[in-house]
């Protein structure tokens, strides 16, 4: 008899770090600092840090706020542009005749 394996993809929620996924964690410090960096470099550092502050609260936020709607919210969001930016010739445009074959290879 043959065991089954049941994956319940809606009870299963991705890692995430202080609520949003670690990529967009990521992102969104990368951006304070560079936001910080840009009103250092123009020689407003107090305005910078406090905007840089406020900046990285509010992309956290709404961050957060659509990953508790949509769990899977990171993954569509990175993995599913590399799949389709790696396969160009995949993609059709309507009303465009589809790519022919010659002997098993695509132009």
């Amino acid at each position: 008899m043959k065991a089954e394996s049941t994956i319940y993809r809606h009870v299963q929620k991705p890692m995430t770090m202080v609520g949003v996924s670690p990529m967009h964690l990521l992102l969104i410090v990368i951006g304070g600092f560079v936001l910080l960096i840009v009103f250092i470099a123009i020689g407003e550092a107090e305005i910078g840090a406090a905007t840089s502050i406020l900046a990285v609260c509010f992309a956290w936020y709404r961050t957060f706020r659509i990953t508790q709607d949509d769990h899977h919210f990171a993954s569509k969001h990175f993995v599913a542009p590399r799949y389709w930016k790696s396969k160009k010739h995949r993609s059709q445009i309507a009303g465009h005749p589809p790519v022919k074959r010659q002997k098993g290879r695509t132009k």
